[in-house]
């Protein structure tokens, strides 16, 4: 199988890392966030991918489950829907996000996604939506019905990439106490559906310090 142009996390579930409780002091709204990531010698790839999901969720969610996905990825609190006119709501984020995306494919050259990168992963769907209601005490039944309809609707990669990141972003909330609930058999599981998407050693592994050895 051929590899994916980064061993990291991409598409949206790369730029809602951007979105960090410190984020105002050096943006104006949130489309500047986004601007701010796109920087001239960025590969086409990483905007590509961003498009890709962007659209993929505007044109196939409902704004409530736009809103899920997004809000359950990144830190509490961060981003709030209506903040300024960028972000106005779900459908004119996704919106707002696409447009900076197109404003530096306009001035940079640029391909089309191929190898690894178009690994949609349909074939794994079933055992997707499988692993995503496994954890849906963790991640709230709201999570669970938005990434289980973006599973199906959309790719199941663009899911499981976000329920990586739910899952992530839960442990990071949950009092120290209670933070290792992962069991070693079901973070190995994760990997191997990372594996099976063509995803990179970063992506996955990103949940590894929350294993319960």
């Amino acid at each position: 199988m051929t590899s994916r142009s980064t061993d990291f996390t991409f598409g949206l579930t790369w730029l809602v890392d951007f979105f960090h409780q410190d984020w105002p002091l050096d943006a104006s709204d949130e489309a500047e966030v986004v601007a701010n990531q796109f920087v001239d010698d960025l590969d086409p790839e990483t905007v590509l991918l961003v498009r890709r999901d962007a659209r993929l969720l505007l044109d196939t969610l409902t704004p409530d489950q736009i809103a899920v996905l997004w809000l359950s990825a990144g830190e509490k609190d961060a981003f709030r829907f209506g903040r300024s006119p960028a972000s106005a709501s779900p459908p004119v984020w996704m919106r707002t996000v696409i447009r900076e995306c197109d404003r530096w494919l306009e001035n940079h050259m640029h391909g089309r996604l191929s190898g690894g990168d178009l690994e949609d992963g349909f074939g794994l769907v079933d055992e997707i939506v499988e692993e995503i209601r496994k954890y849906g005490d963790s991640i709230g039944a709201d999570s669970v019905e938005a990434l289980t309809v973006c599973a199906r609707r959309c790719t199941p990669d663009l899911a499981f990439r976000f329920f990586l990141k739910a899952l992530s972003s839960k442990l990071l909330s949950l009092p120290l106490r209670e933070k290792h609930f992962l069991t070693p058999s079901r973070y190995e599981r994760l990997g191997e559906i990372g594996e099976a998407l063509n995803y990179g050693e970063f992506i996955v592994s990103e949940l590894e310090h929350m294993v319960d050895n």
